[in-house]
């Protein structure tokens, strides 16, 4: 897998995990997870499903990378990025 399919099926996957990060809360509800998963229907509580999501990708998408040996430039820059804009 190389980079270029790595970023092509980023958006796919964030779907995917988006999902269910939207209904943790009603299935643990409690202050851990009040603070990184939605309580309510707010337009704040979906940009942490957003943002949830992106980390979960980041640190997916960065374990996939390092097994394939995949060099990339600041990576951490575009893990910032990516999670500022989304």
């Amino acid at each position: 897998m190389n980079l270029k399919q790595i970023k092509l099926l980023s958006p796919l996957i964030l779907l995917i995990i988006s999902f269910p990060i939207h209904f943790i809360y009603n299935i643990f509800p409690n202050f851990i997870t009040s603070i990184f998963f939605p309580v309510n229907e707010s337009i704040w509580e979906h940009m942490k499903i957003i943002f949830t999501a992106q980390i979960i990708y980041n640190v997916i998408e960065y374990i996939i990378i390092k097994l394939n040996k995949i060099k990339i430039n600041n990576y951490t820059w575009n893990i910032f990025i990516t999670s500022f804009l989304s």
